[in-house]
């Protein structure tokens, strides 16, 4: 190794040294850094290979250009024939990229492939086969081809090939077999493909002809998250979403460690479609809107109004109609001005959907003017998605104005135009169909196209299909006083609705936890890095500083001082994430327990709905379904309020303080516990005459106050009473939760608060988790309060804890 390719090194640890210190050099100045430094020959040749693509990828097409010219010119001036291999294979990146141009991408990669075969090389050979396998695929729509092209180039690699050349062939290959239906194909070569690449990003290979990482191999995390992309696409496809999040979360996750905006703003997009399938809209219109944030910032206008698309029927299913029609109207506007007629006359056709959601008179005429105006775009685009949309449409607004058998007829117009491929749609027009015939009263009909409908929703693995499928069956049942099927069609409704609430706990906590795992994964890694790069450094430079010995030992010690401290501090960091993880994960179970406990209650109503069903008693059973909407409405506010609560800035609890009425505050958790209460036999009573304010976090307070009634509530007999007082002095308020309960023993109350402390049976069996009482504790301090309990064996309980009085 000469001493100037040694000067090299040396000065390259220097700048890697300082950029990991100062994280703000971006990628591609760093290697136009390099440039004055390369050597004539291949290195010179590998860094204009990677600022091309740099450059290419973000939009510098002039300066791509200029790197592609040098690339030939090396070829030619340094004698590197296969460097004319690897031009072409650039110019196929420029041809699908900039040009549009498919068949000028394909002879390009034919042609590579030609050289590469003449100078048999085997890497610029597979590199220039897994690009033209992607434009058969992509830019042709040709799978087949693709496949045949990715398994031949497999036969054919060799060592000589590198890691990120046989990442990119299988990666290829695996999403290639996952969108023709094969998906454990498709996953085998998708997880080989992330072995390379991880590989790679964890150990990345020396050049064989320059001795050092060539600049292709950069950003390797991009790589991966490509890959964990495909591979959440593949469980997409299998209706497997909550498989599917975690690794497109996964994938985010190391966008957002390396700031690539554009693939960060597609994650986010892709992350918000899953959520919305899943029923999580709140989440969803979270990620739809980072998207959108990125997007803008980029500029990359096609993208935002692409995310408008797939943010509006989420909005509408919000109950969010102005928002939905503000972006709907903000797309039309941008479509016109583009001349994209087909993308116009598919806003029209939603925006009509839009309208035909809400009751009033005026706003069915605003659905008609849009109608209208899809009217003439649809007659010439010849669509058979949008047309199938528009008839469909037509046949709401019919149905609307009364014309049941226009609507009929324009809902069987869009069954028949709806491509195979389209099946949730056909499974939609199918229930509108149902619904229709359940208004024209032939109710052997409407069953029949409403269990369709259900069957294919079930099928197609889709929640909100099924729900109002089951909805729909269960009003055909009491229309024709089928009593049995309405009740076991509406419990099967309300059985979905309720995993519903799981679904969503569960998506929140995949994606807190696959980010905790990613951050854990990274520390790691960039320690081993950090180790790697000092040990190699260390030898360089003991072979071009002889002469300045002492300087160099000062140097390495230095380095060895510090990697000493951040060692140190990152075995700290790690027992401390362990400890955070451990309280979080049993501070999560607590909240799902708290908020499923109130559901217990819904079970009685089922019996009360038959009883009233069978006695024709449609005044209590409006008092039932009341009951019902407001008990469910107060658990979904509950779920979004205190799951987002506990994810709020990496599982921190944040501390608001305000006045808050304590007597209003035991009024709420007892309308909470009610039914659960009830369905005991327990008597709540609220002996808090009068307002009585305290200054603490609300939020904090009522969850104090759901745990510790939930608790007297579990250890007390039928007959039994919770009762709740208040004792006031000049600055504090003490609030006690007494209960006539089964008591604890002396030996358990030094251990009641601790984290150790096991959770006990209930008089019914009912088990907790363990983390109630020790929140309420934490919780109550962190309010500048104390808590405390005073009990006995079978005479019952009574927890008190103070809070600050409000001034």
């Amino acid at each position: 190794m000469t001493l100037r390719k040694l000067t090299i090194l040396f000065l390259c640890f220097c700048a890697l040294f300082s950029g990991a210190q100062n994280n703000q050099q971006p990628l591609i100045d760093s290697l136009e850094s390099y440039r004055p430094l390369a050597e004539p020959g291949w290195d010179e040749l590998d860094l204009c290979l990677g600022l091309y693509r740099l450059y290419l990828f973000g939009g510098n097409v002039e300066k791509a250009d200029e790197q592609l010219e040098r690339i030939y010119e090396i070829g030619r001036e340094e004698n590197i024939p296969i460097a004319a291999a690897y031009g072409r294979i650039m110019e196929n990146l420029r041809a699908y990229i900039i040009e549009s141009d498919d068949d000028k991408a394909i002879r390009m990669c034919e042609e590579a492939i030609e050289i590469a075969k003449d100078l048999d090389h085997s890497e610029a050979l597979a590199y220039a086969r897994y690009q033209l396998a992607e434009n058969y695929y992509f830019e042709k729509g040709e799978p087949q081809k693709a496949i045949d092209i990715i398994l031949l180039s497999l036969e054919e690699v060799d060592d000589r090939v590198t890691l990120k050349t046989k990442g990119n062939t299988h990666k290829t290959i695996g999403h290639v077999y996952g969108q023709i239906g094969k998906y454990d194909e498709g996953m085998k070569h998708l997880s080989i493909a992330l072995e390379y690449f991880n590989e790679l990003n964890n150990n990345p290979p020396l050049h064989s002809k320059i001795g050092r990482r060539s600049s292709l191999d950069v950003a390797s995390e991009m790589h991966i998250t490509n890959t964990l992309n495909y591979m959440g696409d593949l469980y997409v496809m299998q209706g497997k979403i909550l498989e599917a999040l975690e690794y497109k979360v996964e994938g985010l996750a190391l966008m957002e460690k390396i700031q690539n905006k554009d693939m960060m703003a597609w994650m986010y997009f892709q992350i918000g479609k899953l959520y919305a399938e899943i029923g999580s809209l709140n989440l969803a219109v979270s990620n739809f809107q980072k998207a959108r944030i990125l997007f803008e910032e980029l500029n990359f206008q096609k993208d935002i109004h692409r995310v408008n698309g797939s943010m509006i029927p989420t909005l509408v299913r919000m109950s969010e109609y102005q928002l939905a029609e503000e972006l709907t109207n903000d797309n039309i506007d941008f479509y016109i001005e583009t001349s994209d007629t087909v993308f116009l006359a598919s806003s029209y056709v939603h925006a009509s959907g839009i309208f035909l959601m809400l009751e009033d008179f005026i706003h069915l005429n605003k659905a008609k003017n849009y109608l209208d105006a899809a009217t003439p775009l649809v007659e010439v685009i010849s669509d058979p998605k949008i047309e199938s949309l528009y008839a469909r449409m037509q046949g709401m607004y019919s149905k609307r104005k009364g014309d049941l058998e226009k609507a009929n007829t324009y809902f069987r117009q869009a069954l028949a135009i709806s491509t195979a491929s389209n099946q949730l749609f056909k499974a939609r027009v199918t229930y509108d169909i149902g619904d229709n015939f359940l208004l024209r009263k032939n109710y052997d009909s409407a069953k029949i196209y409403a269990t369709q409908a259900m069957n294919m929703a079930q099928e197609l693995k889709d929640r909100d299909l099924s729900m109002d499928s089951y909805r729909l069956l269960s009003r055909i049942g009491e229309a024709s006083r089928d009593y049995s099927q309405a009740y076991d069609n509406h419990l099967k409704f309300f059985t979905l609705y309720d995993s519903l609430f799981t679904s969503t706990a569960q998506a929140k906590l995949k994606e807190e936890q696959v980010r905790q795992g990613i951050y854990n994964y990274q520390q790691d890694k960039e320690l081993a890095e950090q180790n790697a790069q000092l040990l190699e450094d260390r030898n360089n430079v003991f072979l071009i500083v002889g002469a300045v010995l002492i300087v160099v030992l000062l140097f390495m010690l230095y380095l060895y001082i510090s990697l000493r401290k951040v060692k140190a501090k990152t075995q700290l960091q790690n027992l401390q994430l362990t400890q955070l993880n451990q309280t979080k994960d049993k501070f999560f179970g607590i909240i799902a327990h708290d908020l499923r406990s109130p559901l217990i209650g819904l079970q009685g109503v089922g019996d009360q709905v038959d009883y009233f069903l069978r006695k024709g008693d449609t005044d209590r059973l409006e008092q039932v379904s009341k009951s019902i909407s407001d008990t469910t409405k107060k658990l979904n506010e509950l779920l979004d309020n205190l799951l987002s609560w506990a994810l709020l800035q990496n599982g921190m609890i944040p501390y608001d303080p305000q006045k808050v009425d304590i007597k209003q505050a035991v009024e709420i958790t007892f309308d909470l516990m009610k039914p659960l209460a009830e369905l005991k036999g327990v008597e709540l009573q609220n002996q808090i005459q009068s307002e009585s304010y305290v200054y603490a976090d609300e939020k904090a307070v009522h969850t104090i106050l759901r745990n510790l009634i939930s608790n007297a509530l579990k250890f007390t007999e039928s007959g039994g009473a919770v009762v709740v007082d208040l004792e006031e002095n000049e600055n504090q308020a003490r609030i006690l939760i007494n209960d006539s309960g089964t008591g604890i023993s002396a030996e358990q109350l030094p251990e009641i608060f601790a984290l150790e402390n096991e959770s006990k049976h209930g008089t019914q069996g009912e088990k907790g988790t363990g983390l109630g009482l020790i929140l309420c504790k934490e919780l109550v301090e962190l309010n500048r309060g104390n808590i405390s309990v005073e009990s006995t064996l079978g005479e019952g309980s009574t927890f008190a804890f103070n809070l600050p009085k409000a001034a």
